[in-house]
């Protein structure tokens, strides 16, 4: 919220809100209403019916990837996040742009569009083909004390 107040008053953040952005499709005020889906039922059945073993989920919220994802890893285990396997939503591209922030924080303070990450064994690849879920990384051994998350690549289209 703080990107997309402005310092001028109420008024002025009705008509920000108000605007329409052809990067959003919409306006401001309706982009950043848009509810979450709910991941739960979801889960539930690609684990009843394709046999899918999760080992963790993060919910992808304040903290982003970097502070949710390492809540469900051991100590000695990272991840690595390929930015190029999804294409995040222009609402980030948006507030990255308008509010100057650098990637490392959008990274750290925004879920970039991933609402939950899952952990899963390699064979359940089954779960792409089969629902709206999709890699965006692995799992790997951490050396001493590299960070948990670790990020390459850029986003799709950016």
């Amino acid at each position: 919220r703080k990107v997309f107040r402005l310092k001028e008053g109420p008024a002025k953040t009705r008509q920000r809100l108000e605007k329409h952005y052809c990067i959003l499709g919409k306006t401001l005020g309706d982009a950043l209403l848009e509810p979450t889906p709910i991941w739960i039922k979801r889960i539930e059945k690609l684990r009843r019916e394709r046999d899918v073993v999760f080992t963790g989920h993060a919910h992808i919220t304040g903290g982003g990837l970097v502070d949710n994802i390492p809540r469900i890893l051991p100590h000695n285990l990272k991840v690595v996040i390929n930015r190029s396997n999804w294409q995040r939503p222009p609402i980030f591209q948006l507030a990255q742009r308008i509010g100057e922030i650098e990637q490392q924080e959008m990274d750290r303070t925004f879920n970039q569009g991933i609402m939950i990450a899952s952990i899963v064994s390699e064979n359940a690849h089954i779960i792409s083909d089969y629902s709206s879920a999709f890699a965006i990384g692995h799992v790997e051994a951490r050396n001493g004390s590299e960070t948990q998350v670790e990020f390459q690549g850029e986003f799709q289209g950016e």
